[in-house]
C-alpha cells in the first residue's frame, strides 16, 4: 500500500522553516504565502520548486488567490 503525500500551505513563511520541517516529515509543500518580498525571496532560493505569493493577508481578496492558485496546483 502506497503511503499518500499530504500537501501544505505555508502562510507567513518567511524564509521557509516551517516548510522545512513539514517536508522533513514526508509533506509536500505547494504554496508559500508572505508579504515581504526578502522573505519570500530567501524562500524561492531554499524551495525553488514552490510557488510563493506575496500577498497581505488581511486583504480579503489575498484568501481566494491562494484557494484558486492551490487548485490549480492539485
Amino acid at each position: 500500500m502506497s503511503k499518500k503525500i499530504l500537501n501544505i500551505i505555508d502562510i507567513f513563511s518567511g524564509c521557509g522553516g516551517l516548510t522545512l520541517g513539514f517536508n522533513d516529515a514526508g509533506f509536500k509543500d505547494l504554496i508559500a504565502v508572505d508579504n515581504d518580498s526578502a522573505s519570500l525571496e530567501t524562500f524561492k532560493y531554499n524551495f525553488p520548486n514552490t510557488v510563493t505569493l506575496n500577498l497581505d493577508l488581511f486583504q480579503n481578496k489575498s484568501i481566494s488567490q491562494i484557494t484558486k492558485k492551490a487548485k490549480s496546483l492539485t
